[in-house]
């Protein structure tokens, strides 16, 4: 019998160094982590000193014939990335597709999500137990998530400078199911051939393309051309390790951007509010009276509260967001529209008819 997996992976544009290396300052205060689940680190380096080494010579050397430029050093062209006006579409507003430092790659094979019925209920079988169909083991997708950061380093072009690879299996949805491991690679994206600037510089779509992950379209961006080639590569890692599976990808070609986690999180609680609100209204339909609801427990209270919070949270980013693009739309129609110059008036004067035509 054949089954079926998926493999998902993109680029976020602001790696989460805290969270990926387990920071105890950071993961304390996120409630989807079991501080007993397994979590590893395979590679781990300080950001600055990758930075250092590939970008060192280029900084210096463009500092000591533009001394005008700001800075001086790693550290301080680092600075100038961040506050950088580049890949944003308000120059005055930071953006998600700004310049960042460091980013990340987020990658795993299997899934712990449920399948959905076509009113988007998950389905359960026989023993009342919610199927989730492209589920796998924890200890083979340790194999092979393995397997890949091996080949991964191996084989990594030089424009990709990788800062960390970190392992992650202890992280659970808000019904407390484990969710599918997964893995966090922290790269630093390095250019080369710049005329204006130092020669070498942080950019992720030119690094990319020399990389050899070219854009097509709009769409199809360097990025998605990225995570595209290593979910197939990770694929061809795992097929010797699941006979029998075929590869999944229900969104194949869909070129979409990914979420904000705050626009995630509040359209799986709506989507969950929607199926259980169907569902009581199907079982009251079916017994004819009023289903009450059942006593709440501890752990249920808790749940309620972080889905409250969750979607308060985004609720509240999502105007945030709303404000922001607003703004922003005003600032552009304001610099795009030129101002009409006065009209000149000239007074009337009327004819004087004493003076002669000729």
């Amino acid at each position: 019998m054949t089954r079926e997996t998926t493999i998902r992976a993109h680029i976020a544009p602001l790696a989460r160094r805290g969270h990926n290396r387990r920071d105890e300052r950071v993961v304390s205060h996120e409630p989807h982590i079991d501080p007993r689940g397994h979590h590893e680190t395979w590679v781990d380096r300080d950001a600055l000193t990758v930075c250092e080494e590939a970008l060192g010579d280029a900084v210096r050397n463009y500092a000591k014939t533009h001394p005008r430029c700001g800075y001086s050093d790693v550290r301080g062209y680092i600075e100038h990335v961040r506050g950088s006006k580049r890949g944003r579409r308000n120059k005055q507003v930071a953006r998600e597709n700004s310049t960042y430092p460091v980013y990340e790659l987020i990658i795993g094979i299997g899934s712990s999500r449920s399948a959905k019925d076509e009113h988007g209920r998950s389905v359960v079988d026989d023993e009342g137990e919610v199927v989730r169909p492209w589920a796998l083991p924890e200890d083979t997708c340790y194999d092979i998530l393995l397997a890949y950061a091996s080949d991964l380093v191996r084989r990594c072009p030089s424009s990709i400078e990788i800062v960390g690879i970190y392992y992650h299996a202890d992280e659970q949805g808000r019904d407390g199911v484990p969710g599918a491991p997964h893995l966090h690679v922290d790269f630093v994206p390095v250019a080369d051939g710049y005329k204006r600037g130092p020669a070498r510089q942080i950019s992720i779509s030119k690094a990319l393309s020399q990389a050899g992950y070219n854009a097509e379209g709009m769409s199809k961006t360097q990025t998605v051309a990225f995570a595209e080639a290593e979910r197939m590569r990770l694929w061809e890692i795992a097929q010797p390790r699941l006979p029998g599976y075929e590869l999944a990808r229900p969104d194949k070609d869909r070129y979409r951007p990914s979420l904000a986690t705050a626009t995630f999180k509040l359209k799986e609680a709506e989507a969950d509010a929607r199926g259980l609100s169907h569902r009581k209204k199907q079982l009251e339909a079916t017994t004819h009276e009023r289903v009450p609801p059942p006593p709440p427990t501890a752990t249920d209270e808790r749940d309620a509260y972080l889905v409250r919070e969750a979607v308060r949270i985004a609720r509240r980013r999502l105007d945030e967001e709303e404000e922001e693009r607003a703004l922003a739309d005003l600032l552009d129609a304001a610099r795009t529209t030129r101002p009409q110059a006065p009209v000149r008036r000239v007074p009337y004067v009327p004819p004087d008819p004493s003076a002669s035509i000729v």
